[in-house]
């Protein structure tokens, strides 16, 4: 006997790459860029995206009737919710970003009330019968400038979110999951640390019961971006997630700049100078640098650039979501080729959400820009349907 088939995988576009400190500046952006996207994507059908909702914005549906006329709008527009994200919880683009997206952390109150405001509204938003995640931020930053993280306080409102959510699946037929999201830096920066902090603390002295809900409504964004920065292989990622047993509730498309810096001293200053005009002032963009055989990290890429090159073969990648569709920009490359790579492992995987998460439009050099933000995302979608039909990958981007 056969087995079932897996279900067609669902892409769609995450909208933090559009401001929103309010509700009516999101929709603003919304109807100014993802209706643009959806004529060209799927312009007979809706547009799968995920939405980003600033804590301010979200307060603003406090009522039923406020929910149901948001959810109306979107239906105007021919939007489809399939997932959200709850990682940055303040003004995403501000002048300065930086370590403040890691706040509020996972021991602060205000991420667990934030994280459940969103599941409420995500409850109302998606189909009954639907499965749907909300991405999360991995515990926070270990260190200043952000402040200190209680781990005990973390595994606690993370227990009490996994018992909310199964509230909520009992109550409204949504089975929803917070999916926390590893990132180079943060406390939980590899599948390795994600996994025993997801075994050990977690999971620690829980009962079976207790275990099932967690198992059920905590389990993880893979973001290749991430992993790729962290030179830790796609395969390598998905398959520790497996053996132990952790759900994967989504998967972020996305792409960091690789650099293979050469012994030779001037040729390696020259790829080093297009390196510059990456290290802009918004975001953080974390760095691995691979030296004879051992990773060293630097937090920031104005870091790395300090240093001199060391006259020795080096591969940096830095976490910069540039565009999927970019096998290079220039003189440096892109780790496109995870994306591939993960795609070729999830063709056999039950994971059915992939989230293209290219949020630096405004902040990508000048000559790196597409004549629009809607063009730009349009064309990501569209490779990546592309290379999910060259894969035999079924898929759909919007209904």
């Amino acid at each position: 006997m056969s087995a079932d088939p897996l279900p067609a995988k669902r892409i769609g576009y995450c909208t933090n790459v559009h401001p929103g400190r309010t509700l009516a500046e999101t929709r603003d952006q919304l109807d100014r860029h993802a209706a643009a996207v959806r004529e060209q994507v799927a312009p007979r059908g809706a547009l799968n995206v995920g939405l980003w909702l600033s804590a301010a914005a979200v307060s603003e549906l406090d009522s039923p009737a406020a929910v149901d006329s948001f959810k109306a709008w979107l239906d105007a527009r021919r939007l489809r919710v399939f997932t959200l994200n709850g990682f940055p919880y303040g003004d995403f683009h501000g002048a300065v970003v930086k370590h403040r997206v890691y706040e509020p952390s996972w021991s602060d109150p205000h991420r667990l009330d934030y994280t459940l405001a969103l599941a409420r509204l995500l409850a109302a938003l998606v189909d009954e019968g639907e499965h749907a995640g909300i991405s999360t931020l991995p515990l926070g930053w270990p260190g200043a400038p952000c402040a200190a993280v209680d781990t005990g306080s973390a595994v606690g409102q993370l227990r009490t979110a996994a018992a909310e959510l199964n509230r909520i699946a009992a109550e409204t037929g949504r089975l929803l999951h917070l999916d926390i999201e590893p990132e180079p830096g943060c406390i939980l920066s590899t599948s390795s640390n994600l996994c025993a902090f997801y075994r050990e603390q977690l999971l620690g002295g829980v009962c079976e019961a207790e275990e099932r809900i967690i198992r059920r409504h905590i389990r993880v964004c893979h973001d290749v971006c991430h992993a790729a920065v962290m030179f830790e292989p796609q395969r390598e990622a998905l398959d520790r997630y497996a053996a132990d047993g952790i759900e994967i509730g989504k998967v972020q498309i996305s792409s960091a700049i690789e650099a293979g810096l050469p012994a030779d001293i001037s040729a390696s200053e020259a790829l080093l100078e297009a390196l510059q005009p990456f290290a802009e002032d918004r975001y953080l963009h974390q760095t691995s640098i691979r030296r004879d055989g051992l990773r060293v990290f630097y937090e920031d890429l104005p870091a790395a650039l300090a240093q001199a090159p060391s006259g020795t073969s080096e591969r940096w990648r830095i976490h910069y979501h540039v565009p999927i569709s970019a096998e290079r920009l220039g003189p440096l490359g892109t780790t496109q080729a995870a994306i591939t790579e993960c795609l070729r492992i999830l063709a056999e995987a039950p994971v059915r959400d992939l989230e293209i998460e290219t949020y630096t439009w405004g902040v990508l050099p000048q000559h790196e820009r597409p004549g629009s933000i809607a063009d730009g995302i349009s064309g990501e979608m569209k490779w990546l349907l592309h290379e999910l039909g060259r894969l035999g990958i079924p898929c759909e981007a919007g209904a």
